[in-house]
Parts: structure tokens; sequence; C-alpha cells
């Protein structure tokens, strides 16, 4: 004859209770292990540049373990603190620091521990000088931003699934078009990827050549050659005037083409799309 067997009743009892401001504690209790646990965390409302903490302490057949946790999200590494006290004696710490260097198109960024695909973003021309991008604004915040040491980085891109990325300048008086500002990315399986926002530095430039006796220099063509050899071709009107659309600031020689000699130098020194009148530009040669 088998034993007769006697029932038995366990329960399992919880109470959550939020005390906002991303403060939460937890309590419960199971009766068939008797053990009991209690634990307060915090989670702030911006998720970046923030830290987390955990403190708790649960209790098994008497034996207490007092624990806690801190960790620090930041955009170029992930930090975790752990300590535990148990009442026998044992104490056991832990650090860990997750940081990923990354590289696409030519481009190196440092951020946060890569978990599938990512994706470099930066800017240039004028919008870089004013500061720079960022990369999903979430409470008042991005999830990433260009500053002095590397560009933007979003580590956490799942492949396959497209995503919306919104960009806008640091600075909101920056000089940027936001018809550049909202992209959809298709990262495939562990892939890199790189967005450059911006156009280089360039200006509208509007001259007056008279030659050496102030005449006009009307109905010239001429040539700019800029520093890395890229050259511009100009046609005067008959008072002598040239424009040239989106120039980009540096240094230009200019040359008229049926006189050599008659050369000059025009300075851009703008650091946006401006429209800059240089005036009058005196050739050392008359008509």
């Amino acid at each position: 004859e088998e034993p007769a067997t006697k029932d038995s009743w366990s329960g399992f009892f919880s109470v959550i209770i939020n005390f906002g401001r991303g403060i939460p504690a937890y309590s419960s209790h199971d009766t068939a292990t008797h053990s009991t646990r209690t634990e307060v965390q915090y989670s702030p409302q911006n998720p970046v540049e923030a830290f987390y903490g955990t403190l708790g302490v649960a209790d098994s057949r008497g034996e207490q373990d007092i624990y806690g946790r801190v960790r620090y999200f930041g955009r170029h590494a992930e930090i975790t603190l752990n300590h535990d006290t148990q009442t026998t004696g044992e104490n056991r710490s832990s650090l860990r620091w997750g940081t990923a260097i990354v590289y696409a198109d030519g481009q190196f960024g440092i951020s946060r521990p890569v978990q599938d695909s990512f994706v470099i973003v930066d800017s240039t021309g004028s919008l870089r000088d004013q500061g720079g991008l960022g990369v999903q604004p979430q409470g008042g915040r991005f999830a990433a931003q260009e500053d002095w040491l590397v560009p933007a980085v979003m580590p956490e891109l799942t492949a396959y699934y497209n995503i919306p990325v919104t960009i806008e300048p640091r600075r909101p008086e920056a000089d940027f078009d936001p018809q550049q500002g909202d992209i959809l990315l298709k990262p495939t399986y562990r892939s890199g990827a790189h967005v450059r926002i911006g156009q280089p530095s360039s200006a509208n430039i509007t001259a007056t050549l008279v030659w050496a006796d102030g005449k006009p220099a009307d109905l010239q063509s001429g040539t700019l050659t800029a520093e890395d050899g890229t050259t511009t071709e100009f046609i005067t009107n008959r008072k002598g005037l040239i424009y040239l659309h989106g120039l980009p600031k540096g240094s230009y020689h200019g040359e008229m083409s049926n006189r050599p000699e008659a050369s000059f130098t025009i300075i851009v020194s703008t650091d946006k799309n401006v429209n800059v009148d240089l005036g009058t530009i005196r050739l050392p040669i008359t008509e």
C-alpha cells in the first residue's frame, strides 16, 4: 500500500507601488519557498546620458541578500556596477563597461555596444560649423548627437526592420534644410551605414570687373581656379558685372580668356549660403 499523501497549499503574493518620477517599488512573498523580495527601482525620463538604479533585499529561509545596481546608459559607453551583500558574510561586486568603435564608408565612430546593426550620422559645411546635428529627439535630448570628437551613432538598429529617423540641428539657428531631416533606414543583418547631412559652405558672389583706366570689362569671359584646381567659368555683362552661384569658400585665381595677363584674386570667406558683393575689382591692364 502506498502511504497516504497530505494535500498542501501555497501562495504567491506581490504588490507594486508606483511613486511617480520613474520610481516604482515591488514586494513579493512566496509561501512555498518561504522567500520574500522587496525592490525599489529608478528609471529617468530621458533614457540617454542618464543613470538607472536598483536597490533591494531578498530573504529566503532566514538568509538575507542585500543588493544594488547602478547603470549608466551613455552615447559612447554603457557602464553597470553591481554589489551583493549576504548575511553569510559573502560580498560580491562587479563592474561592466561596454564601448564600441564602429566604421562605415570611411567614417569612424564611438558608441555603446552594437546589438545588431548601426548607422553613423554626421554633418558637413555650415551645419557642422554651427554645432552639428542630433538624431531622434527624445524628451529634450537626442538619442545620438555629434560632439567635438565623433559623429552621432545609433548602435541598436534591428536588421530588416525599417525605422524612420528624425535629424535636427543641435542649435535651432543653424543653417539647415528641414527636408533633409527625415530619412528611412533599412538595415540588413549586422550592417553599418553612413549618412551625411548638409552642404559645403558656399556663397552667391557678385563683383564688377573694370580695366585699369576704370572702364567696365564688358562682355568678357574668364575663368576662376580654386586652390584644389577646380575651375568656374564666368561672363561679364555690359556693366562688367559677374554673378557666381554657390561658390565654395576659399581663394580663387581669376583670368580673362582673351587677356590672360589680366589676372586677379578673390577670396570667399562665408560660412553659409549667403549673397556676397565683392564690389569693384580693378584689372591690372587697360582694354
